[in-house]
């Protein structure tokens, strides 16, 4: 939403007219995103500011493009070319280049350069060495940020291990588990990454339930089915897996209401009758409004 929660604001309210441009994934979930972000809004006070069928306005202005799909500008500025790379941070997520006869800009915004599980690393990097990549390193300006400039990350495995843990202890002394997240973007990440360590312990499957909550979450589940080609390619890979979807997340039970929620928590033939404990991840991310909030 951070991408994309004013297009369609601007669209509907402030007549941006201009053409879009957006990879294929990023048209599809970032639709879906503000979709389901409308539905929200407007069910817990009087939002006016766009609706579900400004998204769809403002969506159906956005011409899709696969990676590294070279797109002229329409009319008079046919000579600016825009190309979208990998940004490696969400699916679809696009860092930008915009050439213009010998002037080439690079546009870099929250990018990451680590392989993720769902995800490949961002087009800056190239190879499994990780080598700069030749053709994005020299442009004429670079735009981009230094949101994380300061930080000293772990390692992206340690931080892993320390979110699995901390879930597997609360789920081991009975606890629920709430943890809030996007609609359609990181929400990816996190139910892929819970979806394959759920299975190594057999206790936690007989006392506590793996839920995406989500009014959209069925759909974004086939949104994400269908651009398994934007993944990484373990993910791919699953393809020739008969027995398996890819990226199915069989260990993790979609339900869209609460009332599907609380009847998932009730007790079944793994729990002996006795009601469920879960973990859930559900949206937004702060907390705000949502699933979350309730």
């Amino acid at each position: 939403m951070a991408h994309v929660g004013a297009y369609p604001l601007a669209y509907a309210k402030y007549g941006l007219t201009c053409p879009a441009y957006a990879t294929q994934a990023t048209h599809m979930m970032g639709a879906l995103c503000m979709q389901d972000a409308s539905k929200t809004l407007a069910a817990r006070e009087e939002f006016t500011l766009f609706n579900e069928k400004d998204v769809e306005a403002a969506f159906d202005n956005v011409t899709p493009l696969q990676y590294s799909q070279p797109k002229a500008l329409p009319g008079r500025h046919s000579h600016i070319v825009v190309t979208a790379h990998a940004a490696g941070h969400t699916i679809g997520g696009t860092i930008w280049t915009i050439n213009n006869g010998a002037e080439d800009v690079l546009y870099a915004l929250d990018y990451n350069h680590t392989k993720e599980e769902h995800l490949r690393r961002c087009s800056l990097m190239e190879g499994a060495e990780g080598m700069l990549s030749r053709r994005l390193t020299k442009p004429t300006l670079l735009i981009t940020d230094a949101l994380n400039a300061t930080y000293n990350l772990a390692t992206r495995k340690k931080r892993v291990e320390c979110f699995l843990d901390s879930v597997g202890a609360v789920v081991k002394r009975g606890g629920n588990v709430l943890i809030p997240v996007d609609s359609a973007a990181r929400v990816l990440e996190i139910a892929y990454v819970l979806n394959e360590w759920w299975p190594r312990e057999r206790s936690r499957r007989d006392t506590h339930a793996l839920c995406l909550l989500g009014g959209s979450a069925r759909k974004m589940r086939s949104f994400a089915q269908s651009l398994v080609g934007w993944m990484a390619s373990s993910v791919e890979g699953q393809m020739s897996d008969r027995d398996t979807k890819p990226f199915d997340l069989r260990h993790v039970s979609i339900v869209q209401t609460m009332a599907e929620l609380d009847r998932k928590m009730r007790g079944d033939t793994r729990s002996r009758g006795r009601p469920r404990r879960a973990v859930v991840l559900a949206p937004v991310e702060g907390m705000t409004m949502g699933f979350s909030q309730e």
